[in-house]
């Protein structure tokens, strides 16, 4: 599984970089950094857990009567819906990332 999300990354960025090169400078990869360090349930992870979400009590009280009596609607509603997208410190990350791009490209002033 790790070797796979390695892959997988590697090879999202470099197809990323690839696609942005052909827009001739309109485009551009924001890449934070992101390493094992920040992966899912590492010791400085850039990802929720789930239960980390200061919204997971509201989800799950919000859902909880639909998803006992429906358990299989789409789209799936869920408390953990945050689960494995970018936490503050990882959204922090990619908005310092954005935040780069946007500089290089003379957009936003330093």
């Amino acid at each position: 599984m790790i070797e796979q999300s390695r892959t997988f990354a590697e090879l999202s960025l470099n197809l990323l970089t690839q696609a942005v090169k052909a827009f001739g400078g309109r485009a551009f990869v924001a890449d934070p950094g992101f390493g094992p360090q920040n992966a899912f349930a590492a010791p400085n992870t850039w990802l929720w857990s789930g239960v980390d979400d200061p919204l997971a009590p509201q989800r799950t009280e919000r859902y909880a009567e639909h998803i006992v009596a429906h358990p299989f609607d789409w789209p799936v509603y869920t408390p953990l819906a945050s689960m494995c997208h970018p936490n503050r410190t990882g959204s922090q990350a990619y908005a310092a990332a954005i935040a780069a791009c946007l500089q290089d490209a003379g957009i936003l002033a330093r």
